[in-house]
């Protein structure tokens, strides 16, 4: 399953460096290992940047023995790579790209006006 969640900046940017191998979330959404999150980029002041990344949970924690408030769990991730042309013959773009839907729309448009 694919989660789609904000990021704020800071823990972006940390991410992204190769720093940051975890996340700690309300476990509202019943995060399992296998599960993917899909981490979009929120600033503050701005909203969202369009800057995402993919990762996957390997591993999920909860409760006191960590200090952990009740309902929250610490998840251990790994981002994944994400290559352009795996999806382009999908019919409908993955969560975590906003602009696979303008690829795909530009694709069809030239396919159809070759068959006319």
């Amino acid at each position: 399953m694919i989660h789609e969640l904000k990021i704020y900046t800071g823990h972006f940017e940390q991410l992204m460096s190769g720093c940051k191998s975890f996340e700690i979330l309300k476990n509202d959404r019943g995060f399992m290992p296998g599960d993917y999150l899909a981490l979009n980029e929120w600033d503050t002041d701005s909203g969202y940047t369009g800057r995402c990344c993919l990762v996957q949970i390997m591993n999920t924690e909860s409760g006191t023995k960590y200090f952990l408030k009740n309902g929250y769990g610490a998840m251990s991730i790994v981002p994944q790579k994400i290559s352009p042309m795996v999806y382009l013959n999908e019919l409908k773009p993955p969560v975590y790209d906003r602009g696979a839907d303008k690829i795909l729309r530009r694709k069809r448009q030239k396919q159809t006006r070759h068959t006319r």
